[in-house]
């Protein structure tokens, strides 16, 4: 029974990994399969996926994989209507998490980005995820605020939809909301449940928090390239 069930797991991500490189990159690209994905979920697989000008590696991104044990083992949700996703290097992208693009919009990860777990992306326009941003649990990424507001005269007031870029290096804590218009500098660390709603013209290695967030300190950042920062001590 068991190795029933662990074949049934690979199958199901087997055959929606290759379905899914050769639906959406060249032949000489997908037979490396450098995209894995595990318990995904198709609600719309349109427009395209690109991988950068770097090398093509074996299961390079990686979709829906099981980080963190405390979120559900859910998987992963696509749902491309018509935009463009890039991959710029290794992206992990963990269980339980959502993207959404529309058509027109230009979503792009840099080389080394991780998102934990349960992450809620949504691209209307642009988003674009600087290399190496780690990004913590329940994050929520988007453009748009869905529905436009009018004046007391009947007049549309400003726009729904402004680009969002998260600058490199740079580490999103637990359930930080990213709205509309959010341009972070690099290296910059987000509190938890932090709300980002505009151009921060602020130092790198700068913390910023609250709702909405405002600086907090200077002078500091998360080195992912060193392990000794995931110690307790």
């Amino acid at each position: 029974m068991k190795s029933a069930k662990g074949t049934f797991r690979i199958l199901r991500s087997i055959i929606p990994t290759v379905w899914f490189n050769f639906r959406y990159l060249p032949f000489r690209q997908a037979v490396k399969l450098p995209i894995l994905l595990y318990k995904p979920r198709f609600h719309s697989c349109k427009g395209k996926v690109s991988l950068g000008d770097g090398p093509v590696r074996p299961g390079m991104v990686r979709l829906g994989f099981l980080i963190e044990t405390v979120y559900p083992n859910s998987g992963f949700l696509w749902d491309n209507r018509g935009g463009e996703v890039v991959f710029r290097g290794n992206c992990i992208i963990g269980n339980d998490s959502r993207i959404r693009v529309e058509e027109g919009g230009r979503l792009e990860f840099g080389d080394g980005v991780l998102c934990t777990a349960s992450l809620k992306l949504v691209c209307h326009r642009s988003v674009t995820i600087g290399d190496k941003v780690l990004v913590g649990w329940e994050n929520t990424i988007v453009d748009t605020d869905f529905h436009r507001i009018k004046d007391e005269s009947g007049a549309f007031v400003g726009t729904a939809v402004a680009p969002v870029s998260i600058g490199h290096h740079s580490w999103l804590c637990s359930q930080v909301l990213t709205l509309k218009g959010t341009a972070i500098p690099p290296r910059c660390i987000v509190a938890a449940r932090s709300v980002l709603n505009t151009l921060y013209q602020v130092p790198e290695c700068s913390l910023l928090a609250g709702a909405p967030a405002r600086l907090a300190r200077q002078g500091i950042w998360q080195d992912i390239d060193d392990p000794s920062t995931n110690e307790l001590g």
